[in-house]
Formats: structure tokens, sequence, C-alpha cells
């Protein structure tokens, strides 16, 4: 086996599967704008920022659906 395919299966062995639910949708907008925004750090991502742009993704999240 190559190392990605080891990564991905490891990866996939921790995921959880979403439902296919018109709900789903505000989750993934707020996940597509928060992967944008890290890609778009390019070499300047760390660690921290990219933890504080999913934290307030997750937030933005639980907001909706409180």
């Amino acid at each position: 086996k190559n190392e990605e395919a080891v990564v991905f299966q490891a990866s996939l062995e921790q995921s959880l599967t979403m439902p296919n639910i018109v709900a789903m949708g505000s989750y993934w907008a707020e996940m597509n704008d928060a992967v944008t925004e890290i890609w778009n750090l390019s070499n300047n991502a760390t660690n921290e920022s990219v933890e504080a742009i999913l934290t307030r993704a997750t937030q933005s999240i639980k907001n909706k659906i409180a």
C-alpha cells in the first residue's frame, strides 16, 4: 500500500457518515466557506489559524441549529 492510501483509509475508519438531506445545506455552506478561507491562506496557514477558522464555522453551524 502506498502512504496516501494508508492515511486515507485511517481517516475513513474515524469518519462519520452524514445524511444526504436538505438540512445539511447549512453545514456544507459554512464548511465550504471555511475550507475556501483555509485554502486562501496557502503557505501562511498555521495550526492556530486553521483551528480558529474551523471553530468559527462550527459555532456558526451550532447557532443555526440551536
